[in-house]
């Protein structure tokens, strides 16, 4: 993935040149991605910055709108999944809460990829 940015051209994971996070394109120049650019894992990341205190919104959205969006995504299976793969360390609970946690990671990407394409930016 290449990102444009107002001078250069950051051949890096979607890094540009004058920073060193994805979570940073608020505070650098203006750097444009498309959808079709972004791979899953870039987003993740995003998401990632976001949900461990690294930057304080994603794709333009806050905290509280993207924990807002779990209970709208998951249904109460795959929620529980997601909570049990949090609240236990036993590698069966693990595996049991794997289709859960596998799910909100799609529901995540789904839906940054449509706020991507409205044409905001991470």
């Amino acid at each position: 993935m290449q990102v444009q940015t107002q001078d250069k051209i950051a051949p890096t994971a979607g890094i540009p040149a004058n920073h060193t996070s994805i979570a940073g394109y608020d505070t650098c120049s203006p750097v444009r991605l498309c959808s079709h650019d972004v791979t899953d894992a870039d987003i993740l990341s995003v998401l990632c910055d976001l949900f461990a205190g690294r930057a304080a919104t994603a794709f333009g959205e806050s905290l509280e709108w993207w924990a807002e969006t779990f209970q709208c995504d998951l249904a109460a299976k795959a929620a529980g999944g997601v909570v049990l793969a949090a609240i236990s360390k036993w590698p069966f609970d693990q595996r049991a809460g794997a289709d859960g946690v596998q799910q909100l990671q799609a529901e995540l990407v789904k839906r940054a990829r449509q706020i991507l394409a409205r044409g905001v930016q991470p």
